[in-house]
């Protein structure tokens, strides 16, 4: 008897938390996002792109060509450059590096949201697509990215606001 009030309790605590994420989903996603973005330009060298991503612990950078968003590159991007696994020799990976720039290895044309999308509709795009991460952008200005870290954490903010 005990552990089915014990149960209950925790179940409703749970259905509540859950109920409010739920509704919290339709806040537009620039409440969420990440606006301190860095990014890379299209003539950068994959080496420094590499670099940027380990020392900031980012797995996304957005690609500018003439200040606008040509494009998105991601840790898998320069990952997959070692056939699916890690390139461990370094003069592989010197070559590799060397012989093609960050327009043959980064997604062209990304799918980009406005500020007012949704955090569910963002969700939804996130779910149908093969990527983690969108730009934000309004009128041809990036104001920031979402990725799916950045959803994850906003799930674990809204049960900690909740619990407690």
């Amino acid at each position: 008897m005990i552990f089915i009030v014990f149960f209950y309790v925790h179940f409703s605590e749970f259905h509540n938390v859950l109920k409010s994420i739920i509704m919290n989903l339709n806040i537009p996603i620039s409440e969420i996002m990440t606006t301190n973005v860095l990014f890379v330009h299209y003539n950068n060298k994959l080496d420094e792109v590499e670099r940027l991503m380990n020392s900031k612990k980012i797995k996304h950078l957005p690609v500018l060509k003439e200040g606008k968003l040509n494009g998105i590159v991601s840790l898998t991007d320069l990952q997959r450059l070692g056939f699916t696994k890690s390139i461990t020799d370094s003069d592989e990976k010197s070559f590799m590096y060397e012989t093609l720039n960050i327009e043959d290895v980064m997604m062209n044309n990304p799918v980009t949201i406005n500020s007012k999308t949704t955090i569910k509709e963002v969700v939804k795009i996130l779910i149908q697509s093969d990527f983690h991460a969108l730009p934000v952008v309004d009128n041809e200005v990036m104001l920031g990215i979402v990725t799916t870290t950045d959803l994850m954490a906003f799930i674990l903010h809204e049960e900690d606001h909740l619990v407690h």
